[in-house]
């Protein structure tokens, strides 16, 4: 028998998706857990349906709030500080899995040294209709020391995007701070960015959770106002003042940023927050007369492996390309995106913002 995990539940008028939620959790193939279901006050016929399952073995607790609590993070933090399991698990409440979830993700933690977080890759779920996969498809698991993680994937935001497919060490989630309580967004961001900072991450490639996107996910409302823009800033200055990140990283960080931005709806008058906060409005400023800029770019269309560079993903790199690019990052901001779009449409990996993010993430590598 493999370790206790704890598996939380927290819900707020998610009834419409609560059934299948709970019971992809108490279908796993991995036997050895317990659940927790807390209820933030929901309005909706949740309880109903939260009572159905009270006699259930693996449910040890079910916490109803007299009030709700403002916060998700807060629940998370109660869950955690309720659990007996060494593992935890967030299932959120609108969300489902494979019944191998457990099975794969607890396998992979075990076989990690000091892991703190081992996650999936996820399908995305519209109007209950399955959709592309949100990360890399592949069954491979691959391991990385959390300093590596963070320089791979944390600068360029929140790569564990959604919490139903993770799980994590119960000690090292105590012993952070409480910070990503208190944020009004990206406290998710924070929280994976604590437990990367004290152990290992693993990412198991297969796609074993289900992620739905519709109106009431808390992350689309945070990018409409601008608040995930603003909030991933001070996560990135967090990280900043915790490990050594280079001006060419910080730079990419800044471009990658601005770009999502770009393509983002924002309400009215959010956006010049959000270009504050990522400098985008200096860095067109400072391009304008630069002959640097021209001759990078001369020298990136000269470039001869470009095209196979971005094509293989990083598979077969090129560091003359990685050394051009980046020059580009510290002269301009805006000139770096503008480049690299043009480079990703052109050199085989079509014109999608996940095309988008492979070759800056083949840039980040060769950075470091």
């Amino acid at each position: 028998m493999g370790p206790l995990v704890s598996v939380i539940i927290p819900n707020y008028n998610h009834s419409h998706y609560l059934d299948k939620r709970i019971q992809s959790v108490l279908n796993q193939s991995y036997e050895n857990f317990e659940v927790i279901i807390l209820d933030d006050h929901s309005t909706d016929n949740s309880l109903e349906i939260i009572s159905k399952y009270k006699l259930d073995s693996h449910v040890s607790k079910i916490i109803v709030n007299e009030e709700n609590s403002g916060s998700p993070f807060k629940q998370w933090h109660k869950g955690i500080s309720l659990a007996n399991g060494d593992i935890v698990w967030i299932a959120e409440s609108d969300d489902y899995c494979e019944s191998i979830f457990l099975e794969k993700l607890v396998s992979a933690f075990n076989s990690c040294q000091n892991c703190s977080v081992a996650y999936c890759n996820v399908h995305i779920v519209q109007n209950e209709t399955v959709g592309d996969i949100l990360l890399n498809e592949s069954n491979n698991v691959k391991f990385f020391k959390g300093e590596e993680y963070i320089h791979k994937y944390l600068t360029l935001g929140c790569s564990i995007i959604n919490a139903s497919s993770a799980i994590f060490c119960r000690k090292k989630a105590l012993l952070m701070p409480e910070t990503y309580m208190r944020m009004h967004a990206a406290g998710d961001y924070m929280f994976w960015t604590e437990l990367a900072l004290q152990g290992s991450v693993v990412f198991v490639e297969q796609e074993l959770s289900y992620f739905r996107r519709h109106n009431d996910v808390e992350t689309d409302k945070r990018s409409a106002d601008g608040s995930n823009f603003i909030f991933d800033r001070k996560v990135f200055d967090y990280i900043c003042e915790q490990i050594d990140i280079s001006e060419e990283e910080k730079n990419v960080a800044y471009a990658h940023h601005a770009l999502m931005a770009s393509k983002t709806k924002f309400k009215e008058n959010v956006y010049p927050l959000v270009s504050a906060a990522w400098n985008v409005d200096r860095q067109i400023r400072d391009f304008d007369d630069s002959e640097s800029v021209e001759n990078i770019e001369s020298k990136l269309r000269l470039e001869s492996l470009v095209a196979k560079h971005l094509r293989t993903a990083g598979i077969d790199t090129n560091a003359n390309c990685g050394k051009y690019l980046a020059e580009l990052a510290k002269v301009s901001i805006v000139r770096f995106i503008s480049v690299s779009v043009y480079l990703v449409s052109h050199y085989g990996l079509g014109q999608t913002l996940r095309d988008y993010k492979v070759s800056i993430r083949v840039l980040m590598n060769e950075l470091r």
